[in-house]
């Protein structure tokens, strides 16, 4: 969509399109970097030097700890959420000191809210971004299911396939494995991935959970040539992001 700011300092809102927030991110990163001065950047500069974000002093002192933390970052995260209606796709900049985020508006999807809060907090607000319920259990008497990618994304789409798709989304698994992915399959409401990808190297850390309502909650793990599903519960699934934010 076409560059699009508002900046309410009073208010603390600073809300932005994909394109203007990346170009915000790439100032933030080198104010002098030559890429500011492309043909395609320049109306998104202008978008944020009409708002006020911009000014001849360098970036608004309201918006300034933001793009110090988004400079200063040790690492980045995305957080992609699937819904039965939607698809959101949040990004962030994790600090020592100061972690900011944005996060799709609700007023429109296509612009972002930039949300800055202690690392401390980060799990907690990964938590109310998913829909985490606390105390939501583990489906009972699960057992970790073994699935086929392709298999499974087709049992997704149609959840209310014959049984045969229901086999075919397993890579093995007896009767009450089949009852199993069946339930998972037609209670999803959401399916999400939180992923951190350290600044100067390191291994990304990864966790995805399926929210299947009265099926449970079910961490995803990618084996390379299957799907590992694995029952949890809130707790469980609260703590691995955290552990996943470090």
């Amino acid at each position: 969509m076409p560059a699009s700011v508002t900046f309410a300092p009073d208010e603390g809102v600073l809300r932005l399109a994909h394109g203007t927030l990346s170009v915000l991110a790439l100032l933030a990163a080198d104010p002098v970097d030559p890429r500011l001065h492309d043909h395609d950047v320049a109306p998104h500069v202008a978008a944020l030097r009409r708002a006020g974000v911009l000014g001849r002093s360098g970036v608004h002192e309201a918006v300034r700890p933001l793009t110090d933390a988004i400079a200063t970052a040790t690492a980045t995260l995305a957080l992609a959420i699937a819904d039965r209606r939607r698809a959101r796709r949040c990004s962030g900049w994790v600090g020592a000191d100061l972690v900011v985020v944005a996060v799709p508006s609700g007023d429109d999807p296509r612009l972002f809210d930039l949300v800055a809060d202690r690392p401390a907090a980060l799990p907690a607000l990964v938590d109310d971004l998913v829909g985490l319920v606390p105390g939501a259990a583990a489906p009972a008497a699960a057992r970790p299911l073994r699935v086929d990618p392709d298999g499974f994304e087709a049992l997704l789409a149609a959840p209310a396939a014959a049984p045969e798709a229901v086999a075919a989304a397993l890579v093995a698994g007896d009767a009450d494995a089949r009852a199993a992915v069946a339930a998972l399959a037609a209670g999803l409401t959401t399916r999400w991935a939180l992923q951190v990808i350290p600044r100067g190297g390191g291994d990304a850390r990864r966790v995805a959970v399926l929210d299947a309502g009265a099926a449970g909650l079910w961490r995803e793990d990618d084996r390379g040539d299957h799907l590992l599903l694995s029952p949890s519960d809130s707790v469980a699934v609260h703590a691995a992001v955290a552990a996943t934010l470090g």
